[in-house]
C-alpha cells in the first residue's frame, strides 16, 4: 500500500495505523521507516516522496482500514485511507464434502458440498454426461442435494463445483462423486415367443440388468423347463452369458437342433445379493426354418442351410 506526500514539513514523520475489521482500537504500524513489527511489516522508499507498507503472510486478521497521516501542524493532520478486504479461493472442507458411495435401491441419498471462501463460494451441482440431475434439474445451487428413493437410472458421476470470483477472475474447486446403486435383477426377453422348425438352431435370450452381476459359479444364472434347472450347456442345449456396459448382459440358451420334446415354455432367472426375478420364453414349433437371430441365417448348428431364405423372417437381437 502507497502512501504519496509531497511538501512534506521539515521534521514531521509519515505514520501508519490500522483498525481491525469490527473494531475500534487502533494500532500503532510504524513511524517513517521504523515498524512495530519488523517479521510481518515493512515500510520501503520506492521514490522520495512514497512510503509503502508491505505486509508479509496476509491473513484473515490483517482486515481492516489502514490510515498513513503526517502532521503538518500541532493541530492539523493530512492522512489517506484505504480499506484491506483479505479473498480467499474456495477450497473444499473433506469432512463436509461426500465422497463416492454404494448405496441400495429407494435409498434416501444425501449429497454435501461444503467450501471455505471468501467472498463466499456458489455452490454447483451438475451431472456428468449432461444427463439431468434426480431432482429434475441440471443445475442445483445448494450445499445440500437430496435424492429421494434413488434408483438405478440415478447411478453415474455427480459433480460439484464451488466457485467465487477475486479481482474478476474465477476461483473454482471441483469434486467429482460416483454414486453406485445396487439393485435386483431386472429381466426383459428379447422375444417372448420364439418359433423354429425340428431339426434347426434358435436362441431364447433375456436381456439382464442388474448391479452386482451375478456369478453364474454360484448358480445365480439359471434356465428352468419343466421344473429342470440349468446351469450349464448339455446335450443340444447350449447356455451362454455375455457381459454388456450399463450392467448390463445377455442370458441366452441355444437350442441346437431344435427336437420335438423341446417346445414349450423356458424362464430365465436370475439372482443377486440384492434380490432374484424371471422371465419366461415360449418356444413354439414352426412350419419352416427360421434364421438365428444372431447369425441372421437359417442354420441347424451354425452353418448355413441349404434351403432358400427368400420366405423367411430375420430377427434382430438388440443389445443395448
Amino acid at each position: 500500500m502507497d502512501c504519496y506526500v509531497e511538501n512534506k514539513p521539515l521534521g514531521s514523520m509519515v505514520r501508519w495505523t490500522r483498525t481491525p475489521r469490527n473494531s475500534t482500537k487502533v494500532e500503532k504500524i510504524s513511524e517513517d521507516k521504523a515498524v512495530e513489527d519488523n517479521i510481518r511489516t515493512s515500510i520501503e522508499k520506492p521514490t522520495q516522496f512514497t512510503w509503502r507498507l508491505r505486509l508479509k503472510h496476509v491473513q484473515v486478521t490483517d482486515e481492516g482500514n489502514y490510515i498513513c497521516f503526517v502532521r503538518t501542524t500541532r493541530d492539523t493532520i493530512k492522512k489517506g485511507n484505504m480499506t484491506v478486504f483479505v479473498a480467499i479461493p474456495p477450497y473444499l472442507d473433506p469432512m463436509r464434502t461426500s465422497s463416492d458411495m454404494i448405496v441400495k435401491e429407494t435409498d434416501t441419498v444425501e449429497l454435501s458440498c461444503n467450501a471455505s471462501s471468501r467472498p463466499p463460494a456458489t455452490i454447483q451441482w451438475t451431472r456428468l454426461g449432461g444427463a439431468l440431475l434426480p431432482i429434475g434439474k441440471e443445475m442445483h445451487f445448494e450445499p445440500r442435494m437430496t435424492i429421494a428413493a434413488i434408483k438405478p437410472e440415478d447411478r453415474g458421476t455427480y459433480r460439484c463445483r464451488a466457485f467465487n470470483t477475486i479481482s474478476g477472475k474465477t476461483n473454482q474447486v471441483i469434486r467429482d462423486i460416483k454414486i453406485d446403486v445396487r439393485f435386483r435383477p431386472r429381466i426383459n426377453p428379447i422375444h417372448s415367443v420364439v418359433k423354429q422348425k425340428a431339426g434347426y438352431l434358435i436362441e431364447l435370450q433375456c436381456l439382464v440388468e442388474a448391479n452386482p452381476f451375478p456369478n453364474p459359479d454360484e448358480g445365480e444364472l439359471v434356465w428352468v423347463r419343466r421344473g429342470r434347472v440349468m446351469t450349464s450347456s448339455s446335450g443340444n442345449f447350449k447356455i451362454k452369458h455375455t457381459y454388456g456396459a450399463f450392467n448390463q448382459m445377455i442370458f441366452e440358451i441355444i437350442v441346437a437342433p431344435v427336437e420335438k420334446d423341446d417346445y414349450g415354455t423356458y424362464r430365465c432367472q436370475v439372482q443377486n445379493s440384492e434380490g432374484s426375478s424371471y422371465a419366461s420364453i415360449d418356444l413354439e414349433e414352426s412350419s419352416e426354418p427360421m434364421p438365428s437371430y444372431k447369425l441372421g441365417i437359417v442354420t441347424k448348428d451354425g452353418n448355413t442351410s441349404s434351403g432358400s431364405l427368400s420366405n423367411t423372417h430375420v430377427g434382430a437381437a438388440t443389445f443395448l
